[in-house]
């Protein structure tokens, strides 16, 4: 993925399920573009590898239009495959476990974990005022 590709994809929308807001996508999407196109004139750019994966974004509202989700964070995860190719730290010798990015599929079963907990939670609440258990 290069900077023209960033520039030239086109993100499918839904109006259901999951979905950001597309408003700040596109912001995040024209800053990496920016850093690749340092990279691809040999400047080291400011926003990095790490930057990427862990950024998060607003869904987007009941009935709203919105980037699908999983087709952002997969085009994410290319630019910061691509990103972490140019940065002077890259490589497998040079990463400790401990500072070593965590894996983007991980990040979305944390979330998607902390959603589930947070759901049961109200749940038992519920259940538990209205004298059900």
């Amino acid at each position: 993925m290069n900077s023209a590709g960033v520039v030239a994809t086109t993100l499918p929308e839904r109006r259901t399920g999951s979905r950001y807001k597309v408003e700040p996508v596109d912001a995040f999407l024209d800053e990496c573009a920016v850093a690749l196109r340092s990279w691809e004139g040999g400047t080291p750019a400011a926003l990095k590898a790490d930057d990427i994966v862990l950024k998060e974004f607003p869904a987007a509202g009941l009935g709203m239009v919105g980037y699908d989700a999983d087709a952002v964070d997969d085009l994410l995860d290319k630019i910061a495959v691509q990103l972490r190719g140019h940065e002077p730290d890259a490589g497998p010798d040079t990463a400790t476990t401990r500072d070593a990015p965590r894996d983007p599929l991980s990040f979305r079963v944390v979330k998607i974990l902390g959603v589930l907990s947070f759901i049961l939670g109200g749940v038992y609440i519920v259940m538990l005022l209205t004298g059900a258990l």
